[in-house]
């Protein structure tokens, strides 16, 4: 037998011994570009992180009489420094979840708690600046089902050497 067929015996094999192993998802990313970006951004801010801001949390998913399959995420509390579009306040704290919030919970849910395995597509901005770390970025949120803010899409912020175009691009609007 030829070295491919080995492989494929032995993947088949795999997946009918570990069955929930073999359905695992992939995660795609479609590019969007600044312009696209400003134009559908709830919230668009100049912000400062809060030092020691990070902090991991879970949300406990379980079927009755089993054990939970907790999906953990990250929130970031940052300062708004700047407002410029949307419902915020200068100097005020906000809670910042993860890009996608609502639809990773959703798809954790239905992979742990029913078996189903689905591969989404998510939006992806790549900056043209990256901030170092603690300082002053322009962010891209909008709102999750439950009201929180979260990232646009994974890559949401700008450096700053970018609030010009990005506040043309308002402008322009």
């Amino acid at each position: 037998m030829s070295d491919n067929v080995m492989k494929i015996a032995l993947v088949v094999i795999l997946c009918l011994v570990f069955p929930r192993e073999g359905r695992v998802s992939r995660i795609h990313y479609k590019s969007i570009e600044l312009d696209k970006l400003v134009h559908v951004a709830t919230l668009i801010a100049v912000v400062k992180p809060v030092a020691g801001g990070e902090r991991q949390q879970e949300i406990r998913l379980a079927k009755p009489g089993d054990s939970y399959y907790p999906f953990q995420f990250i929130v970031s509390t940052m300062t708004i420094v700047k407002v410029l579009r949307g419902e915020a306040i200068a100097g005020e704290n906000v809670e910042v979840y993860p890009a996608d919030f609502d639809s990773q919970v959703e798809l954790h849910r239905k992979y742990y708690l029913e078996g189903i395995s689905k591969s989404p597509i998510y939006q992806k901005y790549e900056p043209v600046s990256r901030p170092q770390e603690g300082e002053q970025y322009i962010v891209f949120l909008r709102r999750t089902k439950d009201g929180h803010w979260s990232f646009f899409c994974l890559g949401a912020g700008e450096g700053l050497d970018q609030l010009s175009t990005i506040t043309e691009l308002l402008k322009s609007r």
